[in-house]
């Protein structure tokens, strides 16, 4: 078996720092998660959480001294939150929903971080015998 075509990977170089926008428009929460980094919360919407959008307008005015800074974020009901990380190491980096079921019916995509030094230092031999079993 290889990847799904439906996969969503975000090719990103290294050390370039990524804004990403998260608009949940379903009536469940979401605890987001991503591997290996930490992102600092740069806004989200209020709570309790309406059918809003973010206030593009705002995004000049965001508080960069010191905001919140985490690994997961629940992103509630019909809220929104504004993320932001930088790509700082080589890898595939999954960022997902915390909730399993969530996950596999299509909640994660991941980020690729220096695509061009990983083709560079191939598949490892040991991961490549993961393959045959």
């Amino acid at each position: 078996p290889g990847f799904s075509d439906n996969q969503l990977v975000v090719s990103v170089p290294k050390g370039r720092v990524v804004d990403l926008l998260i608009q949940n428009l379903d009536d469940g929460a979401h605890p987001f998660h991503l591997h290996g980094h930490e992102f600092w919360v740069m806004a989200q919407s209020p709570l309790p959480a309406t059918t809003g959008y973010f206030p593009w307008e705002t995004y000049d005015s965001l508080n960069t001294t010191n905001p919140l800074r985490r690994d997961t974020l629940t992103i509630a009901a019909f809220g929104w939150a504004l993320l932001r990380f930088e790509a700082d190491h080589e890898g595939l980096w999954a960022f997902h929903c915390h909730i399993s079921w969530h996950m596999e019916a299509g909640l994660l995509m991941q980020f690729m971080t220096g695509g061009h030094e990983l083709a560079a230092i191939g598949v490892p031999e040991d991961v490549l015998e993961l393959c045959n079993v």
